[in-house]
């Protein structure tokens, strides 16, 4: 708790709320770990991690994350901007050694913009609905039929 504080101290983060849900009304929900106010219409977003190291890979995760989190909240609190972007790594836990794993940090993260964020979210949705509609088909008629052959043999006289 006390490397929270210390880091919300050293970056000037003023808690808002925490677990904000954000969404699109439609197809998306999720929540934010934590909402900072930064001024009346300025908010910064951060997510909590607490595992050991954060990778390159994860860290990209959590920019997409945090990008998508920020695109929501600005289409749901319409005067409302996004500021920065950031992971908040914190850990303290004792490793078989008996030494400490102790990390606080925050890791600053560069948002993707909206227009991408939402691109990505349609064609997710797009190719779920299109698997979905390609399923069925393929359901009803595999039931329709009462076997269905795999393998095809050549015709004889396509044979060498």
């Amino acid at each position: 708790m006390q490397d929270y504080i210390q880091i919300c101290r050293e970056n000037n983060l003023t808690h808002e709320c925490s677990e904000y849900t954000v969404t699109d009304g439609e197809n998306w929900a999720s929540r934010v770990d934590k909402v900072y106010r930064v001024s009346d219409d300025t908010f910064d977003l951060g997510d909590i991690k607490t595992y050991g190291k954060i990778t390159a890979e994860k860290l990209e995760k959590v920019k997409w994350q945090l990008s998508i989190y920020a695109y929501m909240f600005e289409r749901l609190n319409k005067k409302a901007k996004v500021g920065r972007l950031f992971v908040i790594h914190l850990r303290n836990k004792q490793k078989k050694d008996g030494s400490w794993d102790h990390i606080s940090n925050i890791i600053f993260v560069n948002r993707i913009p909206s227009e991408i964020c939402e691109e990505l979210l349609a064609t997710d949705l797009l190719e779920n609905n299109l698997s979905t509609h390609l399923e069925y088909r393929m359901s009803t008629r595999l039931r329709r039929q009462k076997s269905v052959s795999l393998f095809r043999p050549r015709p004889k006289w396509k044979r060498d």
